[in-house]
């Protein structure tokens, strides 16, 4: 936990040093959180300008890698990184950034997110096929075949 700590600590001290009045612009809510709560506002703050840069719709779609990478989140869990703040911007900013195979975009009109909403579902839907399938074998009385799975 020390270790997690310092690396937080780490960061917010950069952003400040590149940055000297980034944290003003971070909500006292978010604030009275942590430090690892303002750093996360503020990336996906970058995040945002790093879109709000870009040509929006689906053909301008680009990998989170590349994203990643641009804007310098650590290459071991930037993809993750970028996951989850997409998900802050468009869950609870109401930003539209989007994703399909090509990576991520800015909605731009209603078949974009009608295609996303679709392509999301789908991937629900298959996940959930996955669960029922693995409740099945789990929920079935064990044939001799699977006796080795109880050892």
């Amino acid at each position: 936990m020390e270790k997690e700590k310092s690396r937080i600590q780490k960061k917010y001290e950069n952003y400040l040093e590149q940055f000297p009045n980034i944290f003003s612009i971070v909500p006292n809510d978010v604030k009275e959180k942590s430090y690892a709560a303002q750093i996360k506002f503020i990336d996906a703050l970058r995040v945002k300008d790093f879109f709000e840069k870009r040509p929006k719709g689906k053909s301008n779609a680009i990998y989170g890698k590349i994203i990643a990478q641009q804007l310098g989140f650590d290459p071991k869990n930037g993809n993750t990184t970028l996951r989850n703040l997409m998900k802050i911007l468009l869950k609870a900013y109401d930003y539209p950034i989007l994703s399909c195979h090509s990576g991520y975009y800015i909605g731009n009109c209603r078949k974009e997110f009608k295609d996303f909403i679709l392509s999301e579902t789908k991937r629900i839907q298959g996940m959930q096929n996955t669960v029922n399938a693995a409740q099945k074998i789990l929920d079935r009385d064990f044939s001799s075949q699977w006796d080795f799975m109880q050892r």
